[in-house]
C-alpha cells in the first residue's frame, strides 16, 4: 500500500486483503493479529510520504493548466510565494508499519 501512497489503516488494509482474497476476517481481528506478526501502529519517522488525495490532483490538475495558459500568453514575470503544508495538515501522522 506504501507504494500505492494509500494510508495504511485497519478498514483500508481489511478491503485489499478480502479484494485479494488473502484473508475474510473483521477489522477487530485484523486489529489483534498484525502486532503477532510484526506490525505496530506508530508515528512516522523518516517514511513519511504524501498521500494522494483526488481532491487534491484535481485542484493541481486545474492549476498548472490554468497556469500554462498564462504563461503562454502573458509577458508578465511569475513570481512564487511558498507556504508550505503538505506535511504539518495534509496526511495522517500514524499508520501500520512492519519493523
Amino acid at each position: 500500500m506504501y507504494s500505492e501512497k494509500k494510508h495504511v489503516t485497519i478498514a483500508n488494509l481489511n478491503k485489499t486483503l478480502k479484494e485479494k482474497e488473502l484473508a475474510s476476517i473483521s477489522n477487530s481481528s485484523l486489529q489483534r493479529v498484525l502486532p503477532t506478526i510484526g506490525f505496530k501502529y506508530k508515528k512516522h519517522g523518516n517514511r513519511r510520504f504524501l498521500v494522494e488525495q483526488s481532491s487534491i490532483a484535481l485542484l493541481r490538475t486545474k492549476f498548472l493548466r490554468s497556469y500554462n495558459d498564462y504563461v503562454n500568453t502573458s509577458s508578465h514575470q511569475i513570481v512564487f510565494m511558498d507556504e508550505t503544508w503538505i506535511f504539518s495538515k495534509g496526511s495522517p501522522k500514524k499508520s501500520w508499519q512492519d519493523e
